[in-house]
């Protein structure tokens, strides 16, 4: 039951990376005086910076898992995110990449709360601390 959910997990944790980086750079862009931000705009993309982190989720993942299930989420969500910055690139989104990060604020929380249950749904258990009873060892 874990390897049917692994791929959709692995491609919605890059999403979830690559809108997170790139509010990431645009709150360091603000902090080195680069840009300017909507005072509010601001304190959601810092608010997100502290409560939404890729890695937390890839811990808990292993905990739910396997250790190599999230070490392997990671590597095939790095490489998604390069396709997902060479895609940007190519077609010029790079130009609104403040668009980026404006669709990530109601992306970010859909994509973690769809990572959550389908790792649920795919571990048979229904709470977050209880541990894989199905999970190779």
């Amino acid at each position: 039951m874990l390897a049917p959910a692994f791929w959709p997990i692995a491609l919605m944790y890059s999403l979830f990376a690559y809108f997170r980086g790139h509010q990431a750079s645009h709150l360091a862009a603000v902090a080195s005086a680069q840009a300017k931000l909507n005072p509010l705009l601001a304190l959601v993309l810092l608010v997100y910076h502290w409560m939404f982190w890729p890695w937390l989720f890839l811990i808990w993942y292993a905990y739910k898992t396997v250790w190599w299930y999230a070490v392997a989420a990671f590597v095939i969500g790095l490489v998604f995110r390069l396709i997902w910055t060479k895609i940007e690139m190519v077609t010029g989104a790079v130009r609104n990449a403040w668009a980026i990060s404006l669709i990530g604020i109601p992306i970010i929380p859909v994509l973690l709360i769809l990572m959550l249950k389908l790792t649920l749904w795919a571990t048979e258990t229904s709470s977050l601390l209880e541990g894989c009873h199905r999970c190779p060892v």
